[in-house]
């Protein structure tokens, strides 16, 4: 399963970003029997020419399982779910600890505290 994040920094120790599109990179971790078996980081094209629609479209070339952020705007949510990419919004934490709660079934949609909404 691939898990893809919106991150702060470049390492599993990186806390999960306010909002998913300003971020200045994106994780991607596979994991395999409830283990982390690997990640790639990804820096987001479009942190400094932030447009509609893009990163949803950049995410799903990607083709993560699961996207999992902090803030999320309305029209990305909707821009994810009709490109079939399952959300969970409310996150926070480090990535390597959300990543462990996602595998643990501890984790759903919680208050989206996307600040520009």
């Amino acid at each position: 399963m691939k898990l893809m994040f919106s991150v702060e920094n470049n390492d599993l120790d990186s806390e999960i970003a306010e909002h998913f599109g300003r971020c200045p990179f994106f994780i991607l971790v596979t994991v395999e029997n409830k283990e982390i078996k690997d990640f790639e980081v990804i820096e987001n094209p479009y942190l400094e020419n932030h447009q509609p629609f893009a990163v949803p479209k950049f995410i799903a070339e990607i083709k993560p399982d699961v996207f999992l952020c902090k803030g999320i705007g309305p029209r990305a949510i909707t821009a994810l779910s009709e490109l079939k990419i399952d959300l969970i919004y409310g996150c926070s934490g480090k990535v390597k600890e959300v990543v462990n709660d996602f595998i643990n079934d501890k984790l759903s949609n919680s208050i989206n505290v996307c600040h520009h909404v």
